[in-house]
C-alpha cells in the first residue's frame, strides 16, 4: 500500500510539475522548449543530473526558500548560483541551459506519448497552457518510444528515492 501511495504521489507530482512548468514559462520560452533539439546524448546527461538532483538539493539549505523562476533564464541563473548544482551539471557533462531544456522537452514528450495522458496534454495545448512539441521532437519520441518509457521509470525511481529520505 505504501509503494502504491508513493507511485501515485510521484506520478501526480510529475503531472503537477508539467502543468506548472507549462504555465510558468512565457509563450516565447514554451516555444524554445517545444523546438529544442533533443538527442540521446542530451537525455543521458539529463538523466545523470536527475539521478544526482536529490543529493544536490539536500546540500543546498537555501534551495527550499528560493523563489520559483518564471523564465528559462531565471531558472538557469537560479540553479547556476548553487555550488552543488554547478558541480552536478559539470559531472553530467552538460550545461544548465541544455539540462533545463532537455528536462522540459523530455517531460513534455512523456505526456505526448502516454496514451492515458496525451489527450489532456493536447487539450492544454489547445487552451494555450502549453505548446505542442516540434515535428523533430515527435520523430525523436517515435524513434525512442521504448527509451522514453525506461527514462520515465528511472525518473520515477529517483523521485521515490528522494521521497523516502
Amino acid at each position: 500500500m505504501k509503494k502504491t501511495k508513493q507511485i501515485i504521489t510521484v506520478s501526480l507530482f510529475m503531472l503537477f510539475t508539467l502543468i506548472v512548468s507549462a504555465q510558468q514559462f512565457s509563450k516565447a520560452d514554451q516555444s524554445v522548449i517545444a523546438n529544442y533539439s533533443i538527442t540521446v546524448e542530451r537525455v543521458n546527461q539529463y538523466m545523470l543530473f536527475e539521478k544526482g538532483f536529490g543529493t544536490a538539493k539536500a546540500a543546498e539549505p537555501k534551495y527550499a526558500s528560493l523563489t520559483p523562476p518564471h523564465t528559462l533564464d531565471e531558472k538557469i541563473n537560479l540553479l547556476s548560483a548553487l555550488p552543488s548544482f554547478v558541480k552536478l551539471v559539470k559531472s553530467a557533462g552538460s550545461n544548465f541551459r541544455d539540462i533545463t531544456l532537455t528536462g522540459a522537452a523530455l517531460h513534455m514528450l512523456f505526456e505526448t506519448t502516454d496514451p492515458k495522458k496525451q489527450a489532456n496534454f493536447f487539450k492544454m495545448c489547445d487552451q494555450g497552457y502549453a505548446q505542442r512539441p516540434s515535428a523533430e521532437q515527435m520523430t525523436f519520441a517515435q524513434a525512442h518510444r521504448a527509451d522514453l518509457v525506461k527514462w520515465q521509470k528511472e525518473i520515477i525511481e529517483y523521485g521515490k528515492a528522494e521521497l523516502s529520505k
